[in-house]
């Protein structure tokens, strides 16, 4: 459900409807927020768990102040904090772009916040640590974020890495050259921050590969990345498999575990076996080869 922040009351069913015909396309490719997943760079979401959303095993989830307050609240805060971004550095930021595929990547997908112009500089840290004031080059992204006290560390020391994978994410599908971020911290007297970066061609450039590989291998190819143990896995993968009673899911997982542990018992015992097999085939390779080693030093005198 999507709430108007000016009334507070539930927007028409329609535009409901959009948003679900919205979130069903998202799936046809990674999103920003998906990219930093594809590294291994999320806090939020593993790879299992993004295939699992991107091979329609389940559903997207709703805009639920108990259920996902997360989403509802950055869905109700984000043209508060736009705004806010935009009286704090006197930027102007206009509509950002929907469902843009990357013209060389087509698993590639940009759903950004807004588009950000200014004449005046903007403040980006080089390679090397050094932060230095630049001139804008044209237009850039612009990214809204909601957080908390915390993890006010994080944006500290900058601006975190998943969302400097994001941002190049986007940087990559747009063409633009640089990325703005504003950040609300819940909690702070000054709550508001604005982070700026530059568009990193080596990183793309590495990054496009890598998308276009991941979708081939694990969505294309319908093939799983490897399990892992969080819980929120666990939920998804109940949501996936809603048929699956707990008492069927803990058989399941009790099998695998008896099967690893039997494995484990004999992996020494394989072992060994190859070993051995590996010294007699050595032996006998020595043994026809010697008449031929003979052979050839005999002609050689």
């Amino acid at each position: 459900m999507r709430v108007n922040i000016a009334t507070m009351e539930p927007e028409p069913e329609t535009q409901v409807s959009d948003r679900q015909s919205w979130l069903a396309q998202r799936r046809g490719g990674i999103g920003g927020s998906d990219a930093a997943t594809i590294h291994g760079a999320s806090p939020f979401q593993t790879a299992y768990q993004l295939w699992l959303d991107k091979t329609g095993r389940v559903a997207p989830e709703d805009e639920d102040p108990i259920k996902t307050p997360h989403l509802f609240w950055g869905a109700v805060l984000e043209a508060g904090v736009r705004e806010g971004y935009a009286k704090l550095t006197g930027r102007t930021v206009g509509p950002g772009v929907k469902l843009l595929r990357h013209p060389g990547c087509e698993a590639m997908l940009a759903n950004t916040d807004g588009t950000v112009t200014t004449e005046g500089q903007i403040i980006v840290e080089l390679d090397d640590g050094v932060v230095v004031e630049r001139e804008a080059p044209g237009e850039g992204v612009y990214e809204g974020k909601l957080t908390t006290l915390f993890r006010r560390q994080e944006w500290e020391a900058g601006i975190p890495l998943y969302y400097v994978v994001q941002c190049q994410h986007y940087c990559a599908v747009t063409g633009h050259q640089w990325a703005s971020l504003g950040v609300f911290i819940a909690g702070e007297r000054q709550p508001l921050r604005a982070r700026d970066m530059l568009r990193h061609e080596s990183f793309i450039s590495k990054h496009v590969n890598m998308c276009g590989e991941w979708w081939e291998r694990h969505v294309v190819k319908d093939t799983p990345p490897p399990l892992d143990d969080r819980k929120r896995t666990e939920s998804m993968i109940r949501r996936a498999y809603p048929d699956a009673t707990p008492k069927r899911m803990n058989e399941a997982m009790a099998f695998i575990v008896a099967r690893l542990r039997a494995l484990e018992a004999v992996t020494p015992d394989f072992r060994a076996a190859v070993d051995e097999i590996r010294g007699v085939g050595l032996e006998r390779l020595t043994e026809m080869l010697t008449p031929i080693y003979n052979d050839a030093n005999a002609l050689a005198a």
